[in-house]
């Protein structure tokens, strides 16, 4: 079964499809929502045909807000993530044949060879005229299982995002080292989304975005933005951040920092002038420090602590938290902004002043993620469980 997928021609594919009625597209529009059935919510799409993948990503595109992905697995009516939530669809259960019929047109057979070999696949892929996306292709319940993501091109802005004033001041950094950290669904995406489209409305220059998949495309403004994904342009993030050294770029954004040679040529880059920004999975600036730092062998550890306290400029270390009785979601987030006391304590090795120094330094934009995490209690937006689990000192909420 897994074989054929590959097999079928495209060509055949769309011959297969020429005699079923077409989509209509208007009553997607008017129908595509989410509501109820008894106590169970579900996404109602108003669609009457045998569905295709473009009119997935039409129903979820006309959802408000839109929503973002997409989930297919044998036995099971497509899901949508909507506002957080996965939903089930009003549509009938999909089988292994329709779901490989609707992979099998947006995918290359390089991508599918490599999906029946390794039984896990990654690609971007583009509907044309309407969106790309990320598709993860896995084997689940003896046929394919996807997970499809909607790729933005229009992100929005630090003020839409209702984040902080200091994020605006740490776009404005020139050069220098910005990490922005977080564990799965903690918002870093789209944190970083909206520091590139602050950056390039409004300084002129080149902005090198590289991942192993692209979760969003920005515009170009000012500002020139090339996106590069890594095992398609590039073999690795390395060669893509010191091709960037002879590619007259300015700016760097990269993926997840995954070790001592990436984290190498981003202490190379910061050292040419660049402004470099990212992500990484610690939570909270102590354990982000410590995870570099561990990177490297005892006998460099010295040259990284200096390292580290001359080209970090900031770190912003993020969480999204369910509020009370459904109530929405709340970010809440960890800023460490260059000082000089910052930078002496992170020569020094003594991570463990941070916290404190953050305390001392509200007033330019540092913040404590314990502390949001106090005013969300206070105001019984969180319980105590929540913001115990979420907290970044063990002894924090022990006595409330």
């Amino acid at each position: 079964m897994i074989g054929r997928i590959w097999k079928r021609s495209k060509k055949a594919l769309s011959e297969e499809k020429k005699d079923l009625p077409a989509v209509e597209q208007d009553e997607i529009k008017q129908r595509a929502k989410k509501t109820s059935v008894g106590k169970v919510q579900v996404i109602e799409t108003g669609l009457k045909y045998k569905y295709d993948l473009k009119a997935l990503f039409e129903i979820l595109m006309d959802l408000r807000p839109p929503a973002f992905d997409i989930h297919l697995t044998p036995g099971f009516p497509p899901y949508f993530r909507y506002n957080g939530e996965l939903l089930s669809s009003d549509l009938p259960p999909l089988t292994i044949e329709e779901i490989e019929d609707l992979l099998c047109e947006y995918s290359t057979r390089e991508k599918i060879q490599e999906f029946v070999e390794n039984k896990f696949v990654e690609y971007v892929s583009e509907i044309p005229g309407l969106t790309s996306f990320r598709a993860n292709l896995r084997r689940e319940n003896n046929g394919v299982g996807a997970s499809l993501r909607r790729i933005s091109t229009n992100s929005l802005s630090i003020d839409q995002l209702n984040l902080p004033r200091v994020y605006k001041d740490i776009a404005r950094k020139e050069r220098g080292l910005i990490i922005i950290s977080g564990p799965a669904k903690s918002g870093k995406t789209t944190t970083i989304a909206a520091l590139i489209k602050f950056i390039s409305n409004t300084r002129q220059g080149k902005i090198l975005v590289l991942n192993r998949t692209i979760e969003f495309i920005s515009p170009s403004k000012k500002s020139m933005v090339i996106n590069k994904e890594v095992g398609k342009d590039i073999s690795s993030y390395v060669e893509g951040i010191e091709q960037a050294f002879t590619d007259d770029t300015e700016v760097i954004v990269t993926g997840e920092i995954e070790g001592i040679d990436m984290m190498t040529s981003l202490f190379n880059a910061t050292q040419r002038g660049l402004l470099v920004i990212s992500e990484f999975y610690p939570r909270g600036c102590v354990k982000i420090l410590e995870r570099i730092i561990n990177f490297f062998p005892e006998t460099k550890k010295e040259k990284i602590y200096s390292h580290l306290s001359e080209y970090l400029e900031a770190i912003i270390s993020q969480v999204i938290i369910n509020k009370k009785e459904n109530a929405g979601k709340a970010l809440i987030s960890e800023v460490l902004l260059s000082t000089p006391e910052v930078k002496f304590s992170i020569k020094e090795g003594q991570f463990t002043q941070l916290p404190m120094i953050i305390q001392h330094n509200k007033s330019i934009g540092m913040q404590d993620m314990d502390d949001e995490l106090e005013s969300l209690l206070k105001e019984n937006k969180i319980t105590l469980d929540m913001a115990r689990a979420y907290s970044i000192s063990s002894e924090k909420f022990v006595q409330n």
